[in-house]
């Protein structure tokens, strides 16, 4: 199947309005108003009120309602086969990690712990988009301390390196939370054949925005976007 990916620029205060009369100008229904083969992504649950209300509005009686839901809400709904380690477990990884080798002053640990988990988790969540190995990596330190010496960036780019490659993807039935929810919207990607509308407000992630085009290659979707710009 086909698909196709729409994208339209709203004002805030037309917002629901807009949303509730595509649904509603979008549908194939014969009068029935069936729109339970729509999935609507929201920033927040908190506004599926107001879009059942204004659709029900707009149509005049009685409808079935899409399904409201958020990206990680909607991502859930997928079964993964590994546990979730929580981004404070994988500071006290990597933390014993940095412990038993000796790498650095043991008062450091901690504050390198969470900023290496922090940078982990980003990496497990944009990796399919990274080429990445020591070299890369490497230059990119340079580039970022230029002031500091080549030798200690050498040092803090291997160290990266190393733990990223020891404490990514799935180790012994537990990943991190980015990686986990990488593999469900990968999963939603292989199942879900629905409709789809996103309500763009704040930006959305990388992995977000690579799923609705991944999505648009083989089903409908539509993306409206807040637009804050007064020209």
């Amino acid at each position: 199947m086909e698909g196709i990916l729409r994208h339209e620029k709203v004002w805030p205060h037309q917002l629901i309005d807009v949303l509730a009369s595509q649904i509603l100008t979008g549908s194939d229904s014969d009068g029935s108003f069936d729109f339970s083969d729509i999935v609507v992504v929201l920033p927040s649950l908190s506004s599926a009120s107001a879009c059942s209300h204004r659709l029900m509005a707009l149509a005049g009686t009685g409808v079935l309602l899409p399904f409201f839901t958020t990206f990680d809400a909607w991502s859930r709904q997928v079964p993964q086969p590994f546990g979730v380690e929580t981004k404070r477990y994988r500071e006290l990884l990597i933390y014993h990690e940095l412990e038993k080798h000796q790498w650095l002053d043991q008062g450091n640990n901690w504050n390198l712990a969470t900023d290496m988990a922090e940078l982990i988790g980003e990496l497990d969540l944009y990796q399919p988009g990274i080429n990445l190995d020591l070299e890369a990596l490497s230059d990119r330190f340079t580039q970022a301390y230029q002031t500091r010496s080549q030798k200690l960036v050498g040092f803090e780019a291997r160290l990266l390196f190393d733990t990223w490659n020891a404490f990514s993807g799935i180790r012994e039935g537990r990943a991190s939370e980015q990686y986990a929810y990488r593999y469900r919207l990968s999963r939603l990607l292989e199942r879900e054949t629905r409709r789809l509308y996103v309500l763009k407000y704040p930006e959305l992630s990388s992995v977000e925005q690579s799923f609705i085009e991944s999505y648009a290659r083989r089903n409908c979707a539509t993306v409206l976007e807040l637009s804050l710009i007064h020209i």
